[in-house]
């Protein structure tokens, strides 16, 4: 939001505003220090043109009233000209609690007449003539000199890059579908993720249990092959005789 505030003394005791832009809570700073420095000063009618003015709110009008009741007591007005339909809505309201109501003119002129302005070839030329509002100026190229990190310098005698046409922003419908796509690639990603993290979990605790599996193993063979060491070659005092010598005998 902006508001351009033109202050133009038309007479030793007439001054015009020419307001541009938005008028409200966050811009009114700008217009209340134009107001308190014409009530201080010998200016007794203020004429405020409000033709480029886009929106105007109540904190804006009631600047305007405080102000306007302050000339009042100086033998002065403040008066309105070429107000939109919103300011014409506002001005109605404030009128039903501020006596007297300011007045609001629809031609420029006629509030200059009304205040006693001679309306001549020079002055009406001046409060025509608009100033433009700032824009954001393109920074010029800046390169960074080779082998001299972090200096920068300016390529003398060339033109900035000329700025490539900006591509129109998709439609909403079409914003809408792309980043209900995105959420649900990240929700899957997401549980593909979880996924991963369980397999891994299985299968650590089967690697686990396939461990534990082989060291019973081992320890049961190791415990069979020393039965087989100690269990007896041949048969001892008191058992059968060997088949061969029965033969024999």
């Amino acid at each position: 939001m902006y508001l351009h505030v033109r202050l133009i003394s038309v007479a030793e005791t007439v001054a015009v505003i020419n307001l541009a832009g938005e008028l409200d809570a966050t811009t009114v700073h700008a217009l209340l220090a134009v107001l308190e420095q014409l009530t201080a000063s010998p200016v007794t009618h203020v004429i405020v043109a409000a033709r480029e003015l886009s929106f105007c709110d109540m904190s804006g009008v009631e600047q305007l009233a405080a102000t306007h009741q302050t000339l009042l007591a100086k033998g002065g007005r403040l008066v309105i000209a070429e107000p939109g339909p919103g300011l014409c809505r506002l001005l109605e309201v404030m009128a039903e609690h501020v006596r007297p109501a300011i007045q609001a003119f629809p031609a420029l002129t006629e509030a200059l007449a009304d205040a006693g302005v001679d309306l001549d070839a020079a002055v009406l030329p001046l409060l025509r003539v608009r100033r433009h509002l700032p824009r954001y100026r393109r920074i010029p190229h800046v390169a960074v000199a080779p082998g001299r990190a972090g200096t920068r310098h300016l390529r003398p005698g060339k033109p900035p890059a000329q700025e490539q046409p900006s591509q129109p922003p998709p439609p909403a419908d079409t914003r809408r579908s792309l980043i209900n796509r995105s959420h649900e690639l990240r929700r899957q990603a997401r549980q593909q993720v979880n996924t991963m993290q369980w397999r891994l979990f299985l299968a650590g605790r089967s690697r686990t249990t396939l461990s534990d599996t082989l060291d019973r193993c081992r320890d049961t063979l190791a415990m069979m092959r020393a039965k087989v060491r100690e269990s007896p070659t041949r048969t001892g005092p008191g058992g059968p005789p060997p088949a061969g010598d029965g033969q024999a005998r």
